[in-house]
């Protein structure tokens, strides 16, 4: 997985705009469809301020003094899929870092040119900002400064279905869906599932129900999809996200993954749904039995928690 530290300047004028960027197609990136707050990746023997200064002059043209620059804003970290200048697409953890800055100029006054992966510049008044397409980090800053609503976020936030594919809000009721699966480990061996109604392959898990807790949610969904008995182990990963179900419902989600083990052996599952079970190396998983992106950071920090383990 591509790891990233980004550091970006949220810019605003006297007159009470920001500035913005367009990113240029041709040069790759992520959320290219979206407008962008000048910034990018933390070069080696960089501090932050050093790359937001180069990314600064590099993307704008504007040169920010150091006296200048104020202590960031940490936003959470990111895992989504970046589009590299070959078109290839390869999971990335971003860690953003973000500096407010006020100018004491009218954007009018201020001289900023469109560069490096920037096609265009845009000054937006503040209280424009939510008739533009967002980052999913910029939205979370728009909230933290109180610029944005949770009722104005919403119909921006990337909701996708169980293969990854996007799709757009309709203005329905979201509602809340915690789940919780199992990251069953055999010797080297990962338990992985297909679902015939679904292209990505999977590990077993699903929806927590109301009157359950997280560990009768895992062990329900372990023989549901699984034919699986287990024994749960320590929270390997937790993420955040926006779900379409197949069945016309749109989720706020939190995913929970637990390191777990088998305690007999496999069954035939119960849910009718499920094409085939099996165990596969565990590092030929990114390569041959794609997943949704959450699912890989979770097995990515599982071979990370394997590697520590075997070196004490």
């Amino acid at each position: 997985m591509l790891k990233r530290t980004i550091v970006a300047a949220f810019i605003s004028s006297k007159d009470e705009k920001v500035l913005f960027g367009k990113k240029n197609p041709q040069k790759g990136g992520v959320y290219l469809d979206k407008v962008h707050i000048p910034g990018g990746g933390v070069e080696d023997g960089e501090s932050l301020k050093q790359a937001l200064q180069r990314e600064i002059q590099e993307e704008t043209g504007i040169i920010l003094e150091a006296t200048a620059i104020p202590e960031p804003l940490t936003l959470e970290t990111l895992y989504t899929t970046k589009q590299l200048p070959d078109g290839q697409q390869v999971p990335c953890e971003m860690e953003f870092y973000v500096f407010v800055i006020d100018l004491a100029a009218d954007s009018t006054q201020i001289s900023a040119v469109a560069g490096d992966d920037f096609s265009e510049l845009l000054w937006i008044p503040k209280d424009k900002l939510k008739d533009y397409p967002h980052t999913p980090p910029t939205l979370s800053l728009l909230l933290r400064l109180g610029l944005l609503t949770p009722e104005q976020v919403l119909p921006q936030r990337p909701f996708r279905d169980a293969d990854q594919v996007p799709t757009a809000y309709d203005g329905s009721q979201v509602s809340w869906r915690v789940s919780a699966y199992a990251l069953v480990v055999k010797g080297e061996g990962l338990l992985i599932i297909k679902n015939r109604l679904e292209k990505l392959h999977d590990v077993i898990g699903g929806g927590i129900e109301f009157g359950e807790s997280v560990e009768d949610a895992l062990h329900r969904e372990a023989m549901e999809e699984g034919g699986a008995r287990i024994k749960i182990g320590k929270l390997i990963s937790t993420s955040f996200d926006w779900f379409y179900h197949r069945k016309g419902a749109f989720h706020q989600t939190m995913q929970l993954y637990y390191q777990a083990e088998l305690t007999a052996e496999l069954q035939q599952p119960t849910e009718t749904d499920i094409e085939w079970v099996k165990f596969v190396p565990i590092t030929e998983v990114k390569e041959k039995y794609p997943m949704p992106t959450a699912v890989e950071v979770a097995i990515e920090k599982l071979i990370s928690e394997r590697a520590t383990k075997g070196t004490e």
